[in-house]
């Protein structure tokens, strides 16, 4: 069963793992907790739900093969019923593509091949912590944003609410207003205006209406205004900005109406000044809590894309990984049956263990990655270059029948035999196989290619070979099914 986490501790350092193996499960245990992770253990996806209900885990690490529920259903289930965001990490021997597909729709969030390498799960452990920091940002922005907004609404309301009231102005409603007459002379000064604007009625009253915020107003208060309010023309939501000796700058709107009388006639105007400096303010902090998740959104977005980069790359050379080319191999047998043939060319590093055993391995490194990178620059869009293991490489070739193959294959031969080494003649081994119609999975055309390759190998090496070239072979053919065995 395993130990129960502390409900205390912060729920990043707690790790739910999820293994009916009982010595997989200790070894995860015992990597993890040395670093200092508080672990607990179910032996299935049933327990591992009963776990949640008792403790909040931010990652997951399950085995994807179990009994009465798999890690696939384990994510899903997680998915629906989780409070928070949960990273999943999915721990399979399984390489099919679909396979992977599948995991992704469901929600699986990154894979561990088994046996484990610790190494990989620590730094996937670091690349969780990363997108549930983004995660926990992003939502708490969230939350700002949506109160910044419910503030917003309240002060909306609190306008709506004032203009509803407009007939108390001068009693209890707390927005600044006065009256003034057709020469712009100050009447009437309500408390609001005295503390908005900082003066007192006193000071105000007979005053014409530009000398009163002279300097302060940005050039709004003028006599050719008075003059359009007495022909009848209103101002409606007019946004001005008064610098008030006590409150500084104040974002106010303004509505300035002519007084009708009996006859119709202007007897003067009203003009009323509603403050919407905090709402002014929140708008800027709207905008900012906007531009801060767009920046979240790209980030994030970047560390996913550089995460699937990291996930298809050999991490010596630079090229695609094993992983990759299995994608790359499958998407192009996909289209034989359409009509479309391709190549399959593999390549070995002549001599190489008798390199690194003269030179060393850092040295060995080296020629790989200068192999890697010499196939890199003399390849074309449809020739994707991979690692296939130890001091072998592939590459798949959309779309290209036996002669174009044989050409590229030489082409990349005599590049790497052109080039200047350091140490000691460098030279490849290549074999060569083209896709065929009652090819029944692309395991068929890759193994025809390690049977020319072998065959190139047998025969002087640095050189190519085409298995359908190839002598004897029949006996190929057997040499090839012994080695994949």
């Amino acid at each position: 069963m395993g130990g129960q986490a502390k409900r205390n501790s912060s729920p990043w350092k707690r790790i739910l793992i999820v293994e009916d193996d009982s010595v997989s499960a200790l070894l995860l245990r015992k990597v993890l907790e040395q670093k200092g992770y508080e672990v607990t253990h179910a032996v299935n996806g049933v327990e591992a739900l009963e776990r949640f209900k008792e403790t909040e885990f931010r990652v997951v690490i399950s085995d994807w093969m179990m009994p009465e529920m798999d890690g696939i259903e384990l994510c899903e289930r997680l998915r629906k019923s989780a409070a928070g965001y949960v990273y999943v990490i999915l721990l399979s021997a399984k390489s099919q593509r679909e396979d992977s597909l599948g995991a992704y729709e469901a929600g699986v969030d990154d894979f561990l091949t088994k046996p484990l390498d610790r190494e990989e799960l620590l730094a996937r452990l670091k690349v969780a912590h990363r997108v549930l920091a983004a995660e926990d940002s992003l939502r708490r922005k969230q939350e700002e944003l949506k109160l910044a907004g419910e503030r917003l609404a309240n002060m909306n309301d609190r306008l709506t609410l004032a203009s509803r009231r407009f007939e108390e102005l001068f009693s209890d409603l707390p927005v600044a207003c006065f009256t003034f007459n057709r020469e712009g002379l100050i009447h009437e000064w309500n408390c609001a205006a005295a503390d908005l604007f900082g003066a007192h009625p006193e000071s105000a009253l007979m005053k014409p209406v530009w000398e009163a915020f002279h300097g302060r107003d940005g050039g709004f208060w003028s006599q050719t205004l008075v003059r359009d309010i007495f022909e009848g023309k209103a101002q409606q939501g007019v946004d001005w900005v008064h610098l008030s000796p006590g409150h500084g700058e104040r974002h106010l709107i303004c509505n300035v109406i002519p007084m009708h009388g009996v006859n119709g006639e202007v007897l003067g105007g009203i003009a009323t000044n509603q403050d919407i400096t905090e709402r002014r303010q929140a708008e800027q902090c709207i905008k900012t809590f906007a531009r801060d998740l767009e920046l979240q959104k790209r980030a994030l977005e970047e560390a996913n894309e550089r995460l699937s980069t990291l996930a298809v790359t050999d991490g010596l050379t630079g090229v695609w990984n094993h992983r990759r080319f299995r994608e790359e191999l499958e998407n192009d047998f996909s289209d034989v049956k359409r009509g479309k043939n391709f190549s399959v060319v593999l390549i070995d590093v002549d001599h190489f263990k008798s390199f690194n055993d003269t030179f060393g391995h850092p040295a060995g490194d080296e020629v790989l990655k200068k192999v890697a990178e010499i196939l890199q620059r003399c390849s074309r869009d449809n020739e994707s270059v991979a690692r296939y293991g130890g001091e072998e490489f592939s590459i798949v070739l959309s779309d290209t029948d036996m002669p174009a193959a044989m050409a590229v294959a030489e082409r990349m031969r005599q590049a790497i035999a052109d080039e200047s080494w350091p140490l000691r003649e460098i030279t490849v081994s290549l074999g060569v196989s083209t896709s065929r119609l009652d090819d029944e999975s692309p395991e068929a055309a890759l193994l025809r290619a390690d049977a020319a390759l072998y065959y190139s190998k047998e025969n002087g090496r640095n050189r190519v070979s085409h298995f359908d070239t190839m002598t004897h072979q029949d006996d190929s053919r057997h040499l090839a099914l012994k080695r994949s065995a």
